[in-house]
């Protein structure tokens, strides 16, 4: 089971170093399509110089909506793309299942059409990886919440007939679960129903568990915004709590396909200031004791957390006595 955490550029190259010498870490999440390209240069450069693995979830300047008919009209657009393209393990790309209405024709889209537009940009993609990197892409898709999504878009049945697996030739390969967006479309689901009842354990019963592949975590807000229209209070990528990381353990027992967790702790200015050094590492060694431990519950995690808490640094300085200390928990 592999661990990525996003790269963030404050954070020192020494507790990159450290977090993925000591096997905390595999790997680091690509910036993104937001991410500065003083930032997406220093990504490329750390991974050359750690070589480390790469989780390739977006590519700067193109949209990371992969039923958007546009999503491959700037594929050239992020500077370095070969590049990038040829550090370990980026030839295989995630991205958004569905689009924002706006960017869809004027008019319904049928499902026929929903899966062609899906096929035309998967096939690009590939091709665009085969021609820079002569190595055959893995695409995964990500199911996401109706903030701005078309909804019809976010249903497990939608997200199922995406797959190559269930009989769509030149579809994806598999399926990304991120716990908020499942949670934030779960509750969304319910509001819709005439019954009023639904929940996350549904939703992701109803997906196809054995293609979901990857796991992104993160931290919730709450969800403070129940008309479901304000991105930062829907999906503020914060701290994970004791509860994501048990809910992320019972998925694992219940999708036997997972080849990889992504943490994607990111919070913005909104609430408050960046990511802290220690926020990032206590993050990172939590989500690790979750997946390498056979058995864990509340009192285990919350042991560990205590102990980061008073042992772990704020500069995190002593990351690697603190990692050691953890590995005999």
């Amino acid at each position: 089971m592999k661990l990525f955490q996003n790269y963030i550029y404050h954070i020192p190259i020494t507790v990159y170093e450290t977090l993925l010498g000591e096997n905390i870490l595999n790997g680091l999440k690509f910036p993104g399509t937001g991410a500065s390209p003083k930032a997406n240069q220093a990504f490329i450069d750390l991974v050359h110089n750690l070589g480390c693995l790469v989780d390739n979830h977006g590519w700067n300047g193109i949209t990371g909506q992969l039923h958007d008919p546009h999503f491959c009209d700037h594929i050239t657009d992020f500077s370095g793309l070969e590049s990038y393209l040829n550090l370990p393990n980026a030839w295989k790309l995630s991205s958004h299942i569905g689009t924002r209405p706006e960017k869809l024709p004027c008019r319904e889209i049928s499902g026929q059409e929903f899966d062609e537009i899906l096929l035309t940009n998967l096939e690009k993609v590939r091709e665009t990886i085969l021609k820079l990197t002569g190595k055959n892409a893995t695409i995964c898709g990500e199911g996401l919440f109706p903030y701005y999504f078309d909804p019809r878009t976010i249903t497990p049945s939608f997200i199922n007939r995406t797959l190559k697996s269930s009989g769509l030739k030149g579809g994806l390969d598999g399926l990304v679960l991120d716990i908020c967006h499942s949670t934030i479309a779960a509750k969304f689901m319910e509001k819709c129903k005439a019954d009023g009842f639904y929940s996350f354990n549904y939703y992701v019963s109803e997906l196809n568990k054995k293609q979901i592949k990857i796991i992104h975590l993160s931290g919730t807000n709450n969800f403070l915004d129940p008309s479901f229209t304000n991105d930062n209070h829907l999906d503020p990528h914060l701290r994970s709590k004791f509860q994501d990381f048990l809910t992320l353990k019972r998925l694992l027992k219940i999708c036997p396909n997972v080849e990889q967790i992504s943490d994607e702790i990111a919070y913005s200015k909104y609430f408050g200031n960046p990511v802290t050094v220690f926020d990032y590492c206590a993050e990172a060694i939590l989500t690790w004791f979750t997946i390498t431990n056979p058995s864990i519950d509340m009192e285990r995690l919350k042991h560990l957390s205590h102990y980061l808490n008073n042992n772990l640094h704020e500069s995190c300085d002593n990351l690697y006595e603190v990692i050691t200390t953890c590995k005999r928990f």
